[in-house]
């Protein structure tokens, strides 16, 4: 048979088959999960020691039982990553099936990687993912280490790009995005410097970074200034529009308006 069912009755299922699944269930994402130390990194001289913590890396569950130590390259910079490293074997003693049955697993470690980490998936063919944990940048002696792991579903935050009529609303929240998993959360106030003509039929306010655009335009209705409203458009290339301002017909978007901005949509990752 060229189908099957991984969780079926009597069949195998294999890391192979766990890792994908859970993976997908994560929605691909690899992070450091709330456990142990969360992977807590010190330094003496060359040589750092990562607490205990576990992460999903490719569907797979790592952890750190016990305090690991690891001695940097002098005079180099890199990242701290934790390594899976499907290339390699894992050592087994005993019997399968038996007390005395054990498996030493090769497959993951600590590693300082200078230059670009690789991270393959896991799930179609590669071979090795690189989780990073911190940059470090070392002398002859000493090392010195900054955290860059975050954790599981811990919002990724963006800034978007003003554009020259726009500007933050005094006193008002940030205009920032939030991202978990997917979902993007826009949230903010912003003003225009400048009279904003009705003639021009959408004008442009800000642009959004990479990886926070959604796949369609997406259209939403948005508060401004008294019983005036907008409608805000965020296209597929970033951009993001003020649109129809008015209550009822269109009118001058006056200078130093309050333009609310909140919108919640989806993304490809």
């Amino acid at each position: 048979m060229t189908i099957t069912m991984y969780q079926a009755d009597r069949n195998f299922v294999t890391p192979v088959n766990d890792a994908s699944l859970y993976s997908a269930l994560a929605r691909d994402t690899s992070a450091v999960i709330n456990r142990g130390d969360r992977f807590k990194t010190s330094v003496n001289g060359l040589t750092i020691t990562v607490g205990t913590g576990q992460a999903i890396i490719q569907g797979r569950l790592v952890e750190i039982i016990d305090p690991e130590v690891l001695v940097l390259p002098a005079n180099s910079s890199g990242t701290i990553a934790l390594v899976v490293d499907l290339s390699q074997d894992n050592d087994v003693s005993g019997t399968v099936g038996d007390v005395d049955y054990a498996v030493t697993v090769n497959q993951v470690y600590l590693s300082a990687v200078s230059g670009t980490i690789t991270q393959d998936d896991l799930n179609n063919g590669g071979v090795i993912y690189e989780l990073p944990l911190a940059n470090f940048t070392s002398t002859a002696t000493t090392a010195s280490l900054t955290t860059t792991s975050s954790l599981l579903h811990q919002p990724i935050i963006g800034r978007p790009t003003l554009l020259a009529n726009y500007k933050q609303y005094p006193g008002g929240e940030p205009l920032l995005l939030y991202k978990s998993g997917n979902v993007v959360t826009l949230s903010g106030a912003i003003t225009n410097k400048y009279d904003v003509s009705t003639s021009v039929g959408s004008d442009p306010m800000f642009t959004l970074p990479a990886g926070f655009i959604p796949p369609y335009s997406y259209r939403t209705v948005q508060q401004g200034t008294g019983m005036n409203r907008f409608m805000l458009t965020v296209n597929t290339d970033g951009q993001a529009y003020n649109a129809r301002y008015g209550a009822g017909s269109n009118v001058k978007i006056p200078k130093g308006s309050w333009l609310n901005v909140f919108a919640t949509y989806t993304v490809i990752n």
